[in-house]
């Protein structure tokens, strides 16, 4: 098969930026591996859940904690002067514990996913590259959550779509189903079927 050989400026620019993606992406892919099989040769996975819950562990918790009011739409405390500390808390709180519920619900394969994507958001290497920032995520404003969450959601790497999805969906799913914590907001609630299982 015969190359092709840019012929102008530009053609070159397209190529290089190609060429940059390209590794970027398998050093993405890369660091991601390395540090899912660091986190299984050190047990990471088969750490006991936290006090009080059925799966998540106390590293999990802490994730979702920092990434909870960004997809709950709670407001951020700077924004919101006349939300109690205690209040913001208890909605959190009440959300980690639904989210355990339904994570302790999933197939064996489908809870082993969800354990890797905790465990390499634990780890700065993966998180770093997963967030773009060294920093842990409670170190973040909700502004950066809510930007980081975008990015997943828009994401040419699967990996972060998936993240996305997985904790976006089971967050909200089991927020919205609650009438005591969605009533002020208009939200009619799930129809009977699903409300059923609550």
């Amino acid at each position: 098969m015969k190359k092709t050989t840019p012929t102008n400026s530009a053609d070159v620019g397209i190529l290089i930026r190609r060429r940059t993606v390209l590794k970027v992406g398998m050093l993405s892919c890369a660091t991601l591996l390395s540090s899912g099989l660091v986190a299984t040769q050190t047990g990471c996975s088969a750490q006991q859940a936290a006090a009080g819950f059925l799966i998540l562990r106390p590293q999990d918790l802490v994730t979702l904690s920092a990434l909870t009011p960004a997809i709950i739409g709670l407001p951020p405390t700077d924004a919101a002067p006349d939300q109690t500390p205690s209040n913001r808390e208890t909605q959190i709180q009440s959300s980690l514990v639904d989210f355990d519920a339904m994570a302790n619900r999933l197939s064996p394969f489908a809870q082993k996913e969800l354990m890797l994507l905790f465990n390499l958001l634990a780890m700065l290497p993966a998180r770093w590259v997963l967030t773009g920032s060294p920093r842990a995520l409670t170190a973040l404003s909700q502004t950066d959550i809510t930007q980081i969450l975008g990015s997943w959601r828009d994401s040419s790497l699967g990996l972060k779509r998936k993240a996305y999805l997985a904790i976006t969906r089971m967050t909200q799913i089991n927020w919205y189903s609650s009438l005591s914590r969605t009533s002020h907001t208009g939200y009619p609630g799930p129809n009977a079927i699903v409300g059923a299982s609550k």
